[in-house]
């Protein structure tokens, strides 16, 4: 292929891809100071980051998200706001960059890499904040600021690196995520909940918000449904996750009708598990931008049940539970 290869293409998608994603302020700081400390030469389109103001300005807002970090409020607001800057910053950076290429690549190739680092970090930032948002319901700010600080420190490297190197870019970020892959299945769960509640969150918003029914279930959870008896309303459902579930975090469907609410989920091996909620009290009802959640207590035991933004309205489904007492509910 003429141009540049497709290792230093790839590596400016995942390298940028994830260091916006990540923290798209201490990236662009980094980048900037690592130019006019002279470790590298940027491209014309880029050489305004090595401005003072631009420094500046980089470490202020670097400043300000880990002040949003400090309140889960302020957090979900930065982080609704984030979901349109971070993608964009991505694919500018990527654009740039490739373009100034000593032998630039194809406009197609151009064009796929630009949209694709967009996505990546659109992905990435999507999966952090379905992390922080299961972190937030166990209440661990410890892990939170450390999670927080940790996405950080690998955006600052991530930034130089994939302009400097982006070939090397690329195997670490591949050596990242198969880590996390092979040794993170707990992680990854939970970051599944990002990417699935933005999808259902632009679902919800183009469209309308309510129950699947049966027919528009996955074959896999019909087939774990028995036939309601006469008398009995039919199944319908709508994608949700549960904290507390076997292997403590799992992301699959909210079922009512027949035999009660309940919880499916395919587990690692591609069994179905269901988790019966017939018996579970509901709490309050907490609504935030990206998903509705609700505790549920049975047996002595806690869950939090997350229902996504193309689903039911929450106060439909905490009426199919009972209540939960005072003491519960604090």
């Amino acid at each position: 292929m003429d141009g540049v290869s497709v290792s230093i293409v790839a590596g400016v998608v995942l390298g940028f891809g994830i260091a916006a994603g990540l923290n798209i302020y201490g990236a662009v700081a980094a980048i900037g100071l690592a130019s006019r400390l002279g470790w590298f030469e940027l491209a014309a389109g880029l050489r305004g980051l090595q401005s003072p103001i631009v420094i500046g300005s980089a470490i202020l807002l670097f400043g300000l998200e880990i002040y949003a970090d400090r309140s889960a409020r302020t957090q979900r607001w930065w982080d609704a706001l984030h979901t349109i800057v971070r993608p964009l910053a991505a694919s500018s950076l990527a654009a740039v960059v490739l373009s100034a290429a000593p032998t630039p690549p194809p406009a197609w190739l151009w064009l796929t890499a630009t949209f694709s680092a967009g996505m990546v970090a659109l992905i990435v930032h999507a999966s952090k904040t379905g992390a922080r948002v299961l972190l937030s319901v166990a209440r661990d700010r410890r892990r939170l600021r450390l999670l927080a600080r940790a996405e950080d420190a690998v955006a600052i490297a991530f930034g130089p690196l994939t302009l400097a190197r982006p070939g090397d870019a690329l195997w670490i970020a591949a050596a990242i995520l198969l880590a996390l892959a092979v040794f993170g299945r707990w992680l990854w769960r939970a970051f599944l909940l990002g990417p699935r509640a933005l999808a259902a969150l632009g679902a919800g918003f183009f469209g309308t918000r309510g129950w699947l029914e049966i027919d528009d279930l996955p074959a896999w959870a019909v087939a774990a449904l028995e036939t309601p008896r006469p008398g009995q309303a039919r199944h319908r459902g709508a994608r949700a996750s549960l904290h507390g579930a076997p292997g403590r975090f799992r992301n699959g469907w909210f079922v009512t009708g027949g035999g009660g609410p309940r919880f499916l989920f395919r587990g690692s091996s591609g069994r179905v598990r269901v988790v019966p909620l017939e018996s579970a009290r509901c709490g309050p009802v907490q609504s935030d931008e990206w998903v509705d959640r609700m505790t549920l207590g049975a047996n002595g035991a806690s869950s939090t049940l997350f229902l996504l933004k193309d689903g039911p309205d929450p106060r439909v489904v905490r009426r199919l539970f009972a209540p939960a007492s005072p003491a519960q509910e604090g």
